[in-house]
């Protein structure tokens, strides 16, 4: 069975597992999400992060920076200084209120509107190209 890790502020680990930031998640969102990682057969890192209750954008800036992929919803937060900077990060997926006044799609095409077609976010990562070239070419030397 997966190990699941959820992180918080202060928080974090380095290790080789999938990692995921969700950032403003209400309740809904999080059932969405959790329905979502059902069938998941790996160890994952859920970094969680709430505008209104956490107060530590030192380490959400650090976060951002090393997670695999990163989910952020947008309602509430029109002027908030951090969101062009989440939104330029091509790792970003979105959920946008349908109020048409947020231009995010010139910053970021990855909208989504339910976790059913987010399904880039659970690939599991893998190894680079060139590790597994350089591991086959030291397994057989004859090459």
């Amino acid at each position: 069975m997966p190990e699941v890790k959820l992180i918080t502020p202060p928080d974090s680990i380095h290790d080789s597992n999938k990692s995921i930031l969700l950032i403003n998640f209400n309740d809904t969102l999080k059932e969405g999400f959790n329905k979502a990682m059902t069938g998941i057969d790996y160890d994952v890192n859920i970094y969680l992060y709430d505008f209104e209750r956490m107060l530590n954008e030192q380490w959400l800036i650090a976060t951002i920076s090393f997670v695999d992929n990163i989910v952020i919803n947008t309602e509430g937060l029109d002027g908030h200084w951090l969101l062009g900077y989440i939104l330029s990060k091509s790792k970003t997926f979105y959920f946008a209120p349908d109020n048409g006044k947020q231009p995010y799609k010139l910053l970021n095409a990855n909208r989504i509107y339910s976790f059913e077609e987010a399904s880039k976010i659970f690939v599991k990562k893998t190894e680079p190209a060139l590790t597994n070239v350089m591991s086959e070419k030291l397994n057989n030397p004859e090459d």
